[in-house]
């Protein structure tokens, strides 16, 4: 690259600067509808669906299974508005310039207020999670930070800054925007190849990790790529067309997508988000009618969009932190009627607040030096109050929160999936001879003691990435003749669920092992529970409620029926509740600290309850 190009590129990067300093979570797209001096108020009503759409899919109203696409809405406006402000120096600039004095106060005021509720409202280990995850927002990286949690989108995780996501992706785009608008300056095409590159990348990991596809820019490039290529759209206008596409965007959110997260037509981002990300250039590209802009329900529209950013940065940290249960995870629907009136009253309350007491006096509040003193000062107090929040609860509750934490990395980890896409099995521990455990999230659960037990006992042990194997997809009983074969195993361990454990399935796959020379050992299910331990246990400490209780007995009859017919099949068991029921089933190690992180899944110190077990068993098959 000759000193000419860096230049250019570096006076690009310091000008697009600007842009962190008014970044948000759904970024320049919440800039009023003024371009180049032309007023876009249909860019405003764009502005006010979208948010709508985010709003209403999490308040859980039925009939609008995909409001999540609102998103994908904002992703292409912030692209388009991006390349029209890029042909205008000094009014991109002064843009950036009103964005930072407008925005930032609204954004960091969303950060403070959240830290100071869930400081009072929340238990540590939910505290703990908040404070994480604003030391990320607070340097425009939540997407990064949301993508590091352990499981895939799960809800156990309590996360009331979730919605800032976009905005770290908003920030990154910034960062790689002036050298793509320098790369495709008079090249349409080059444009159109980085959408069609980002877009085929996006499904390609969409079918292998599709929390990669959801949160990182690389997989996102594509749709402010589309925006990007409508603002450079010279063609005549046609306000049908425009109109049209309007209803599209409308309608799409309301087709529910499907279960799979790995399918390409029904994972997200995947057909549907290629669908309303078009509709939106399209859009963009064919104003609308100025009376129809104009009009009552325009002019409505339009001030909805005027404060959408406070109100899409107060309603997700509002839903959140009142629909608050301890060890509940997040959860933001659901509930009585009042409850709901109740949120949207409150969600409107802080918008407003927003609006009103940081947004709008925003350039009177904002200047560079408070907001890098702001950014530094949350992040520290973020990373500093977990401890503090700590000391108002005994030690013997702050052991079982320590519980929700005591886990390994979920599977064989994102980072397995991504760099071996085809496999099936990952290693787990080092040995000269190899066993399979194989089984759903409860084997997950122990995996880590198990692949410490057979490492001790000189084999390493290959574990299942997928999580329902001989349960439901490909991964049958053939598969598993095929993989044990394949890593030359001595023997496969399964570990069930109760609800998991069929005994022909089981059998099945026994009688085809044996075939192939490979034995099959089945340890029990661990007792379950009907309601989370960690609940229970600090019921129990903190107001003296009764501990949930379960026997010997009470375990043989959910599963003795299931472990005699696999017995009887010729299937050695590890009968694992005759170390954890004697005759009541525990709930905690002998040192107190929690075997169970929810109502079913064993904590690392639970799992090692059971290792003695694990490690007779492979002593006697020597």
């Amino acid at each position: 690259m000759n000193g000419t190009i860096r230049s250019v590129i570096a006076t690009e990067w310091a000008r697009i600067f600007l842009t962190f300093l008014s970044a948000n979570p759904v970024g320049c797209h919440f800039a009023q509808g003024k371009i180049m001096g032309e007023y876009r108020g249909d860019i405003q009503i764009f502005r006010a669906l979208a948010v709508t759409l985010v709003l209403l899919f999490h308040l859980g109203i039925a009939g609008l299974p995909s409001g999540f696409l609102g998103v994908d809405i904002f992703f292409v406006i912030s692209g388009y508005l991006m390349q029209k402000l890029h042909r205008n120096d000094h009014s991109a600039v002064s843009f950036y310039q009103r964005r930072a004095r407008r925005l930032l106060p609204a954004y960091f005021a969303t950060i403070f207020f959240t830290l100071i509720a869930a400081y009072w409202v929340t238990l540590p280990i939910d505290f703990a999670q908040t404070a994480h995850q604003a030391a990320f927002a607070s340097i425009f990286s939540s997407n990064i930070g949301y993508w590091l949690q352990n499981s895939y989108f799960s809800k156990d995780n309590f996360n009331p800054l979730l919605h800032l996501w976009s905005l770290a992706v908003e920030v990154q785009f910034y960062i790689a925007f002036p050298l793509i608008a320098w790369l495709c300056r008079d090249r349409r095409w080059l444009l159109v190849g980085i959408a069609l590159a980002s877009f085929a990348l996006c499904l390609v990991v969409l079918t292998v990790s599709p929390k990669t596809a959801f949160f990182m820019v690389p997989t996102r490039l594509w749709q402010f790529a589309i925006g990007m290529f409508a603002a450079t759209w010279s063609g005549p206008a046609d306000k049908r067309v425009g109109a049209a596409s309007l209803a599209a965007m409308t309608v799409i959110p309301l087709i529910a997508l499907g279960v799979d997260a790995r399918d390409i037509l029904y994972g997200h981002p995947g057909a549907a988000a290629l669908a309303i990300s078009g509709a939106t250039a399209v859009a963009l590209a064919n104003p609308l009618d100025r009376r129809f802009v104009e009009s009552a329900i325009g002019r409505a529209l339009q001030r909805l969009g005027n404060i959408s950013y406070s109100l899409y940065l107060a309603h997700w940290p509002v839903l959140v932190l009142l629909h608050y249960r301890p060890f509940g995870g997040t959860i933001t629907g659901g509930g009585s009627v009042a409850l709901f009136l109740v949120s949207l009253v409150l969600i409107g309350a802080a918008a407003l607040a927003l609006y009103g007491c940081f947004e709008r006096p925003g350039p009177k509040i904002y200047t560079a030096k408070r907001a890098v003193l702001v950014a530094t000062t949350l992040a520290g107090t973020a990373i500093l109050a977990p401890s503090l929040q700590q000391t108002r609860f005994s030690g013997e509750q702050r052991q079982i929160f320590a519980g929700a934490t005591d886990r390994s990395t979920y599977r064989c980890g994102k980072m397995f999936r991504i760099e071996s896409p085809g496999e099936s099995l990952c290693a787990i521990g080092k040995g000269e001879k190899t066993v399979l455990l194989i089984g759903d999230s409860h084997s997950d659960s122990i995996k880590q003691t198990f692949a410490k037990t057979a490492s001790q006992n000189g084999f390493a042990t290959y574990f299942s990435v997928d999580n329902t194997p001989l349960i439901s997809g490909g991964n049958d009983a053939d598969w598993l003749v095929h993989e044990a074969e394949r890593k030359n195993a001595d023997r496969v361990y399964l570990h069930f669920a109760p609800k998991n454990l069929n005994p022909a399935i089981i059998l099945d796959a026994a009688h085809r092992l044996r075939s192939a020379g490979v034995q099959t050992v089945l340890i029990a299910p661990v007792p379950i529970y009907s309601g989370n331990v960690l609940v229970s246990l600090y019921d129990h400490d903190a107001h003296g409620k009764p501990l949930p209780r379960q026997t010997l007995v009470e375990y043989d009859k959910l599963n003795r029926a299931k472990l005699d017919a696999i017995g009887n099949g010729g299937v050695p068991i590890i009968e694992v509740a005759a170390t954890m029921c004697d005759p009541v089933c525990r709930l905690t190690d002998a040192n107190g600290d929690p075997a169970y992180f929810d109502d079913t899944h064993l904590t690392l110190s639970g799992a090692r309850m059971i290792e003695r077990l694990l490690n007779q068993d492979f002593e006697a098959r020597r």
